[in-house]
């Protein structure tokens, strides 16, 4: 008797997983979008907030990417650079990541004397 309430059991928890594994899936998170229109390459782009980090490895002037960021909590952004035609790495901090429950779109884009402007809207639904 107890093995088939056991079997009852595990037999109505996968059919409502299976009915609900849309809404049981866990959200895909923000995206950060780097823009450069610096006139030059950007190299090492790191972008921090809520304890994760989006690494760029290069970025040809003109160029746009994309990447997730599943943030772990709350926090201010903070980018680190370089390129090939300034010696050491460059710093800017500002604007805040919130976690959640609502999904954003963070773009970062870099000017011709490499400054960062940073802006934020809803993330589009799939």
């Amino acid at each position: 008797m107890l093995r088939l309430l056991i079997f009852a059991l595990v037999v109505a928890a996968a059919w409502y997983g299976w009915k609900h594994q849309a809404s049981l899936r866990v959200p895909e998170g923000h995206e950060v979008v780097v823009v450069n229109h610096s006139g030059r390459e950007l190299e090492r782009i790191r972008v921090s907030a809520g304890g994760q980090t989006v690494v760029v490895e290069t970025l040809a002037d003109g160029a746009t990417v994309r990447q997730p960021l599943r943030a772990r909590g709350d926090g201010p952004f903070k980018l680190v650079w370089s390129s090939n035609s300034k010696v050491g790495e460059r710093e800017w901090k500002g604007g805040v990541l919130a976690q959640g429950p609502a999904l954003l779109s963070h773009r970062f884009e870099f000017d011709n004397q490499e400054r960062v402007t940073w802006t934020s809207k809803p993330k589009p639904e799939k």
